[in-house]
């Protein structure tokens, strides 16, 4: 999360459980319309802050090069890979889907590669201007400089939905998750998980940097050992679903030595 969006977390994490509930009460299909909706937003924001970039900004050749030393370049690399954890997100929604395989699959194929294209017209520009890399939302800076004040706000409040959507979406997982753990109603595990967030959340208005920075590390360690769990039991599923052993060892090798490196790095990062 950059620095400028800290700032607005703990009112996020009290709006999250409100929108929770507002899923309770109007529905599937409303929410999954109104989820479409704000998807088709964010990737047409994405999309016009990409051509924004693209028309104003030169794009060399360079730009997709390494220009850091090796051992600078490797970090940063496998640091912005463990972003990308939450990506398996969607798995978690699964169960509910007719065809869970082939529509996750192709799903988020498709979706990869969208997002993918959109983000590099947007960022691959900016190597151009590195000064716009350090302001604390990137993207308003550049819709500021080039395309007016309007279209700034608009990105600064699609930044937003997009954090408000991630958090959801983690809420979704979560409930998911203790659900199938505890064979609990899923309504009474988001009731429960909404109302502990509101209890907690003024709290978090004290000194919200400060407390981002305190819960931040623990709560990554928790996160790379559940990842580290589910690798390790893997080859186990994989034998039951009779797949062949050697690709379920090997993909779980690669999961764990990532798995291990993103607790390295965080535990790094805390005592740094």
């Amino acid at each position: 999360m950059l620095p400028g969006e800290r700032r607005y977390q703990p009112v996020l994490e009290i709006a999250i459980p409100v929108a929770l509930a507002g899923v309770m009460i109007v529905g599937r299909r409303i929410t999954l319309l109104v989820t479409g909706l704000v998807a088709a937003g964010q990737l047409a924001i994405a999309a016009a802050l990409g051509g924004v970039t693209l028309t104003h900004l030169a794009t060399p050749v360079a730009s997709f090069g390494a220009s850091a030393p090796a051992g600078a370049l490797a970090t940063a690399t496998g640091q912005t890979a463990l972003l990308y954890i939450c990506g398996s997100l969607p798995l978690f929604l699964g169960g509910e889907l007719a065809r869970p395989a082939r529509t996750i699959r192709r799903g988020l194929t498709v979706t990869y590669l969208v997002t993918a294209a959109v983000i590099i017209a947007a960022v691959a520009p900016l190597a151009a201007d590195p000064a716009i890399t350090r302001a604390p939302i990137p993207g308003m800076a550049v819709a500021e400089r080039f395309a007016g004040h309007g279209f700034a706000v608009a990105v600064g409040v699609g930044v937003a939905v997009s954090v408000t959507g991630v958090m959801l979406v983690e809420y979704l997982a979560l409930s998911r998750l203790v659900g199938a753990v505890t064979s609990w109603p899923v309504r009474r595990i988001i009731i429960a998980i909404g109302a502990a967030v509101v209890l907690v959340a003024p709290l978090t208005l004290i000194n919200p940097e400060r407390i981002y920075n305190d819960l931040l590390t623990p709560s990554l360690v928790a996160l790379w050992l559940s990842q580290l769990i589910v690798f390790a039991v893997y080859p186990r599923f994989a034998a039951r679903q009779h797949h062949r052993p050697l690709p379920a060892w090997a993909l779980t090798a690669a999961a764990t030595a990532f798995g291990v490196y993103g607790l390295w790095a965080t535990i790094q990062h805390a005592s740094s």
